[in-house]
């Protein structure tokens, strides 16, 4: 049982230790698979994931010496090889090593699967904006990869729009992003074709779970391919056109920060242009630094257009051959309406508020306006009193509170501009009082103070006596407090006694009672110490122990007696009067009597007596608020005083400076009314003794708003060209009236102008060519006229025929004329464009000069053209005209024939030649200098453009050319010729004799046919064994009769040499013998043959 148990633990034990060790050596060769998703993933660890999920065949990755030194006996280095074999890493990203322990950052895992799908040459040649706003921190190398990545899915939009491109990664975040590229994007086979080469790659099909992936190497750069139709060495590159992606909304205001964030393909340069749309649809441009706040780049950058308008946004990139690409965009911007306004911070109900709103900030659009009071909406009319819309107004706040106004427009856009104002409405405050006329000095007076909306405001109390400020203290008795108290005054005078609040603004509230004390003796009168010249005065005697006796008034004036009758209005008797100072002055008043005892008494009381001043003035029933107003006032007896002006608008006593400029003093001036409205102007005067005088004689005037109203007009527009004109301003509350002018002289606009005009503007369009004036005005209620006027130049629509030849060829000088109108003050631009190229200055193409009037052109080289004549006129404006047509190539066909050959010889024709694509081509042969005719008329044989083999038969010597007449699709013909070749004859002189003859007896020598001999003898021989021998008898060209006077066989030849030194002959043997001869029998038919008129020969 023991040994049981033993054997059981050891088998325990060894089942154990084969776990751990299956498990170990799993993580020796698998790490990656131990790996949590939150944990950090390194090179090593991505490089076997990424071989594991496409998958890759690592059996022999492994290299001698390692791509990297850093991972030799690494255990990821098979799969660090393997992606490197299959492209998708690439040695050159780390000069330094590969650290596969080092963990990998979100860029280098981006840049692997965008190589995995067969992108890595797009990514190379991928430059602008990835879109993040980390952008700076994205390696310039790597921002092709992350802007694919990001077109491909394999990475989006963040919480924070930041991709932190250099942080390491999670096992989890890089399992996703293979999910992404690999899952969702099957791997594309290998394809080496042009990414603009118009080829469609096949879709590859997925690969079964237990094979490899292809994985696509990186895409070569533009492979040379042949240059069709030759083989002179060079050949031509496939260039991808460039391409750029850029946004722009569809509207914006002139305080949008717009993000421009473009992406160019293949681009070797770029650049950014800007447009803005004028009045009559025209495209101007603007430079960018005039029309932005910022600047534009390769990777874009942030905007703000400066102006509103319509603008057109171009980015043009160009690839390495300077084609160019070219994309816009539009975009509106509108103005940022301003609403600023001011309310004051505090403000009571009997002060107006005026509001103005200038239309032409208001760009035709009304406000809105909202109100709050004490923080709850409050509808406008219930909380002011006045005139209040969207120009503003004047108004009074009805009631204490704290109130807020918002003013709210929507514009085109639907944006809401908003602005708000705050005030604080304070009441009117409220003092009154009430003192007797008169009192005196030992009668205590009861003073009850009322106050209205004055709510822990204290009552401040100030007493003037004789027109002179006074202490309270020192001249009364008892104290006055919030609501009043019981005072006596001290002593005789002339009282003012005032009482005043001042609430939270500063602002004072009072209210005054004048009263005169008397004082209290047993004898004399009283007389207040000031008066004026329009106030009656009380004299009140008191005399004891006066009796009948009769009191005497007496008078001085400044010093001097005077009556009592000249000096005041009115009488004074034992009990006193009422008396009216006629004149100002200083007078002394006496009052005497004598008693029975003849002593007198007396009693004298002075009193200064003031002028009453006075003021006159005219203001003017109507006047503008942008009309000076002259205040002229004609015053009496101010004596050094000053006059204070003051304005009343219905709603109380307002500000001078909101609703003036400039001042008005004792001599009036000059003033201009701010706002509209019905003014009165009020003249105070105050005296030395306080006393205040308001003058209203002026009259009331009525002042309306200076009316604006405006437009834009084009500096310059063209006869065909429609101008939006939208007026400004308020011309919806007056008709508005338009004229015209033409080069400076009035003009009927129907005459002239194609639409109508109405109070808001209208769609025209000026109809013939000159220099417009156009002038809206409008007509108040007062006759004033307000007027706008914008000038134009209008330009003729020029009509322009460009004509070049109807058919032109390479190296021949072509006609380009230039026909039309109004073409004087034009300038002119020529391009051309080859084949699919892009447009070039004609020079590049052409030699020749062209002007607006046109010119001469020669093209070295055929091909397909399209010639471009742009004309500008003064205004920018461009006219276009293109030709295309096509520059043929002229033929060349170089022949030779041999200087000499012989009839019916074979005459062998060289020829070569090039451009004869599609030509016709006639050979003629022209002998003796006559008329070229087709070859087969005299030879046989046949040629054509690679040479050929002539026969020519003659029985002369002639001199002959070969000719190639060609004829083009054109129907242009070409003539090329051919060397002077000589055919001589080939001489042909046939004789017979008899085979055999007797020594001595003579036979004839007979020449049925001879030719080509061309008057030379011929040459005769007689030979025997090589030898000459000789004979009687003599031959000619036409034979003879000759005899030989030895036997043996011999041979008689005949010969002739022609002047290029060729010899001819022809020889028959006979045989000499002594037998006498046999005489031969025999027959012949003779055969020739013939053509064209010439007999053949046979040699």
């Amino acid at each position: 049982m023991k040994q049981k148990g033993k054997r059981m633990g050891i088998l325990a034990l060894v089942i154990l230790l084969l776990v751990c060790g299956g498990i170990y050596t799993a993580y020796r060769l698998h790490p990656e698979a131990f790996i949590r998703q939150d944990e950090i993933i390194t090179r090593g660890e991505y490089a076997a994931i990424l071989v594991r999920d496409i998958p890759l065949d690592t059996a022999n990755a492994e290299k001698d010496p390692p791509s990297f030194p850093d991972i030799d006996g690494h255990w990821s280095e098979k799969n660090i090889e393997a992606l490197i074999d299959a492209g998708i890493l690439d040695p050159a990203d780390y000069p330094d090593g590969f650290h596969p322990d080092d963990p990998i950052t979100r860029a280098e895992i981006i840049k692997m699967l965008v190589r995995i799908s067969g992108k890595d040459e797009e990514a190379k040649n991928t430059q602008g904006h990835s879109g993040y706003e980390d952008q700076d921190a994205i390696k310039d190398d790597d921002k092709g990869y992350i802007i694919i990545g990001r077109e491909d899915g394999i990475i989006g939009d963040t919480d924070d729009n930041k991709l932190h491109p250099n942080e390491p990664v999670t096992k989890g975040e890089a399992d996703e992003l293979i999910d992404k590229a690999i899952t969702e994007k099957p791997t594309p086979a290998p394809s080496p074709t042009n990414p603009d080469d118009g080829q469609t790659t096949p879709a590859p099909t997925p690969p079964e779970q237990t094979q490899p992936a292809p994985i696509p190497a990186p895409i070569p750069s533009p492979i040379p391919s042949p240059s069709p139709g030759g083989s002179s060495g060079g050949g031509s590159h496939s260039y991808p056109n460039a391409q750029v992606r850029f946004e722009l909304p569809e509207t914006a205001h002139t305080d949008t920060e717009i993000q421009v964030i473009p992406v160019w393909k293949y681009m070797s340069s770029y650049t950014w242009s800007l447009t803005k749309t004028a009045v009559d649809s025209s495209q101007k441009p603007v430079e960018l630094k005039d029309a932005v706040s910022g600047t534009l780049g390769l990777e874009g950058g942030t905007i703000k257009f400066t102006q509103e308008g319509q603008y057109t946004l171009t980015a043009a990139a160009k690839n390495s051959r300077g084609k160019e690409t070219v994309l816009s965009k539009q975009i509106t911007v509108y103005p940022v309406v301003d609403l600023n306004f001011e309310l004051p911070e505090t403000t009571h109900t009997d002060k107006s508020v005026a509001l103005t709103f200038p239309p032409e900030k208001l760009y035709g659009h009304n406000i809105t306006w909202t109100a709050e009071k004490d923080g709850e909406a409050a509808q406008t009319a219930d909380i002011l009193d006045g005139e209040f819309g969207s120009e503003g107004g004047t108004f009074v706040f009805k009631n204490k509170g704290e109130y807020t106004l918002t003013a709210a427009v929507t514009d085109e856009t639907g944006r809401i501009f908003t602005y708000t104002e705050s005030t604080k409405v304070y009441p009117v405050a409220g003092v009154a009082f009430k003192l007797p006329a008169a009192s005196h000095t030992d009668t205590a007076i009861d003073v009850s103070a009322t106050l209205t909306e004055a709510d822990n405001l204290t009552v401040d109390w100030n007493l003037t006596k004789n027109g002179e400020a006074a202490v309270l203290a020192d001249e009364l008795e008892g104290a006055l407090t919030s609501d009043g108290g019981k005072i006596r005054f001290k002593d005789k005078g002339v009282y003012l006694l005032t009482a005043s609040v001042t609430d939270e603004t500063g602002r004072t509230f009072e209210a005054s009672q004048t009263i005169t004390i008397y004082p209290v003796g047993s004898i004399g009168f009283y007389l207040p110490e000031i008066a004026h010249t329009d106030t009656v005065v009380r004299v009140e005697s008191r005399f004891e122990n006066l009796g009948d006796a009769k009191i005497q008034w007496l008078l001085t004036k400044d010093g001097k007696d005077t009556a009592l009758s000249d000096a005041v209005q009115g009488e004074l008797t034992n009990e006193g009067g009422s008396i009216r100072f006629k004149e100002k002055g200083e007078y002394v008043l006496k009052a005497a009597f004598t008693d029975p005892a003849d002593r007198t008494y007396s009693y004298i009381a002075p009193v200064k007596v003031y002028p009453v001043p006075s003021i006159s003035y005219k203001l003017p029933e109507t006047a503008h608020t942008d009309s000076t107003v002259k205040v002229i006032p004609e015053a009496t007896e101010l004596d050094g005083l000053n006059v204070e002006w003051l304005l009343e608008n219905g709603f109380g006593f307002q500000d001078w400076a909101t609703y003036i400029d400039g001042s008005l003093d004792n001599s009036g001036g000059s003033i201009r009314f701010k706002h509209a409205g019905t003014y009165e102007l009020i003249a105070r005067i105050t005296d030395e003794t306080g006393r205040v005088f308001l003058f209203e004689n002026g009259g009331k005037i009525e002042v309306l708003p200076v009316l604006s109203l405006s437009f834009e007009l084009p500096e310059s527009t063209h006869t065909d060209r429609t101008v939006d004109l939208r007026t400004r301003g308020n011309n919806n509350v007056m008709p508005v009236e338009w004229t015209l002018t033409k080069d400076s002289k009035p003009v009927e606009i129907s005459d002239t102008l194609e639409g109508t005009l109405n109070a808001y503007g209208g769609k025209i369009r000026l109809t013939q060519t000159g220099e417009y004036t156009l002038t809206a005005s409008m007509t108040d209620a007062l006759g004033r006229v307000f007027s706008y006027s914008a000038s134009t130049t209008v330009y003729p629509l020029p009509t322009i025929e460009l004509n070049t030849p109807q058919v032109w060829y390479a190296g021949e000088a072509g006609i380009i004329s230039v026909s039309g109108t109004a073409l004087e003050n034009l300038t002119a631009d020529w391009t051309i464009i080859k084949d699919d190229e892009g447009a070039e200055p004609y020079s590049r193409y052409a030699s020749g000069t062209l002007t607006k009037e046109g010119g001469s052109l020669t093209f070295p080289v055929k091909g397909q053209y399209e010639l471009t004549l742009t004309l500008t006129d003064q205004t920018g404006r461009t006219f276009v005209r293109s030709k295309t047509f096509t520059v043929y190539p002229v033929p060349q066909i170089n022949i030779g024939l041999p200087s000499l050959s012989y009839s019916s010889e074979p005459i062998a024709v060289t020829a070569s030649g090039s451009e004869l694509d599609g030509m016709d081509i006639d050979w003629l042969l022209s002998v003796n200098g006559g008329e070229a005719k087709p070859y087969t008329q005299y030879a046989t044989g046949s040629v054509d453009t690679d040479g050929g083999t002539l026969r020519i038969s003659t029985d002369k010597t002639i001199p002959v050319k070969l000719i190639a007449a060609a004829t083009d699709i054109n129907d242009r013909k070409f003539t090329f010729t051919s060397n002077t070749g000589i055919v001589k004859p080939v001489s042909s002189f046939p004789f017979s004799i008899p085979s055999s003859a007797h020594i001595g007896s003579g036979f004839n020598v007979s020449l049925p046919a001879v030719s080509g001999l061309e008057g030379r003898n011929l040459t005769w021989k007689l030979t025997q064994n090589g030898s000459t021998a000789g004979y009687t008898g003599s031959l000619g060209n036409n034979g003879g009769n000759i005899a030989i006077n030895a036997t043996g066989s011999y041979v008689l030849t005949a010969s002739t040499t022609d002047s290029a030194g060729r010899t001819f002959s022809y020889a028959q043997s006979i045989t000499i013998t002594n037998n006498a001869p046999n005489k031969p029998t025999g027959s012949a038919s003779v055969t020739r043959t013939e053509k064209n008129g010439k007999l053949f020969v046979n040699l």
